[in-house]
């Protein structure tokens, strides 16, 4: 991701996906989502994909028997989600235009999956991270995802370190992996991978961040 560009709002963020300034953007989905579902560490459940951009992880996800949710804060990913869910014949993913920090669900999820859209968040929006996950699984359910370890100049991807994210997820998840992430047998230090389960003790507290999306 380049620091230059629009600033990060949802107009901001469609400006990217309509100049194709998405190099986060694989093109298919995140080989360590399709290592842990290959291995059988994620099994089919009601899943939250938040940031899920033009929607590769969500449909891999329904086309792995997956009750998925995927939401954007921008609605030009929504809408380019959309088309290609419908070239490809998929009606299982519910894509919305959310603000994951405020999203509110009638009952939280099984599994949430984390790939892009924690490094897109400023520092200062990282304890309202830490809330909505808290508040979007449930008690024993899995927070799973690749976490981007580094940062580009200016951001996004924004500064994070390994004890960083590990000190904002372990109050409500039980660490159950943690480890750089592996593709086709290479390690990919700026990657890494994490499985934890929700506490049945945690409680979230407070609502929705302010959306303030950095300086």
């Amino acid at each position: 991701m380049s620091a230059a560009g629009p600033p990060l709002t949802p107009e901001g963020w469609g400006s990217r996906y309509r100049a194709e300034d998405t190099p986060w953007d694989l093109g298919r989905p995140a080989p360590g989502l399709l290592s842990l579902l290959d291995e059988g560490v994620l099994a089919p459940c009601r899943v939250l994909v938040p940031g899920c951009g033009r929607g590769h992880d969500a449909l891999l996800l329904a086309d792995r028997g997956f009750d998925v949710v995927a939401l954007d804060y921008a609605p030009e990913a929504i809408r380019l989600a959309e088309d290609l869910a419908a070239t490809r014949g998929e009606s299982r993913v519910r894509f919305l235009v959310q603000d994951f920090l405020c999203f509110e669900a009638a009952e939280p999820f099984d599994l949430l999956w984390e790939h892009t859209c924690f490094p897109a968040l400023h520092s200062s929006l990282r304890q309202g991270y830490a809330r909505a996950i808290a508040r979007l699984v449930r008690p024993g359910g899995i927070l799973a995802g690749v976490f981007f370890v580094g940062s580009s100049p200016g951001g996004p991807p924004f500064e994070a370190t390994t004890e960083e994210i590990e000190a904002l997820l372990s109050p409500a998840f039980e660490k159950l992996a943690w480890e750089p992430a592996r593709v086709r047998g290479h390690t990919r230090r700026e990657e890494w991978t994490y499985v934890g389960r929700r506490h049945s003790s945690a409680r979230h507290s407070g609502g929705c961040a302010p959306r303030d999306r950095g300086p």
